[in-house]
């Protein structure tokens, strides 16, 4: 197989498929009313999606596979995070295949779906020596890009400038309060800086920084307002 599973996601994400041959592989018609939200982290790899199947309405994950056999590769049928599964997303459905509450999950295979010339384009990027793979289709003069990749800078710097501007009003010109949020927010790197700013929103820098010599304590309050602690 010449493509990887990022081609599959990319593909049902944006809905590069011939919408009037969406079916079941046991006949039911499929309409995308939303492919779902793709999940950075573990478990499926659509949230929230939105399907008419067989004129049913159901709203629930999506899960991606090359191969339908790889849901079993994977143990997704001893996982009670893919009971919510509504459609899995195949290349090719070799088997059927049943979640861990013993229910089948519909299957819907796209190799004669997707749209004309997404899979060449596909393979021509993917094959591409340059690191920005879109480089040889879009020759961009040097002053250009130069001038492109200092206003993309300019508009970063901007945003979090008045990230900070509103974090000061919040907080009433408090720029420790406001130096801690960002730092937290940061350690959160890619996945979870949204959940860390808010642990620092809820402790505030104060309390933090009362128990800056007291390490167990200050572990549990972290940990504690993060929810990771037992009840």
């Amino acid at each position: 197989m010449f493509f990887r599973e990022s081609f599959l996601h990319f593909v049902w994400q944006h809905r590069l498929l011939d919408q009037s041959k969406l079916h079941t592989t046991e006949g039911e018609p499929v309409e995308i009313l939303s492919p779902g939200f793709r999940n950075p982290s573990a478990g499926p790899d659509f949230w929230d999606a939105r399907l008419r199947i067989g004129g049913q309405l159901w709203a629930g994950h999506v899960e991606v596979h090359l191969r339908a056999s790889d849901w079993y590769a994977h143990h997704h049928e001893r996982d009670p995070a893919y009971n919510a599964v509504i459609l899995h997303v195949v290349w090719e459905d070799d088997m059927p295949v049943f979640n861990a509450a013993g229910a089948p999950v519909p299957a819907l295979e796209l190799k004669d779906k997707v749209l004309p010339g997404v899979r060449d384009n596909y393979v021509q990027l993917a094959s591409a020596a340059s690191p920005l793979k879109c480089a040889p289709f879009l020759p961009i003069p040097g002053a250009e890009w130069e001038k492109w990749t200092e206003r993309l800078y300019v508009d970063r710097l901007e945003d979090k400038a008045r990230r900070t501007e509103t974090l000061l009003r919040e907080t009433v010109n408090d720029w420790e309060e406001v130096l801690f949020r960002r730092m937290l927010r940061y350690f959160g790197m890619v996945r979870n800086t949204e959940a860390f700013e808010r642990v620092a929103e809820r402790i505030g820098f104060r309390v933090f920084r009362k128990y800056l010599h007291d390490l167990p304590t200050l572990e549990a309050l972290l940990l504690g307002t993060a929810g990771l602690l037992p009840a």
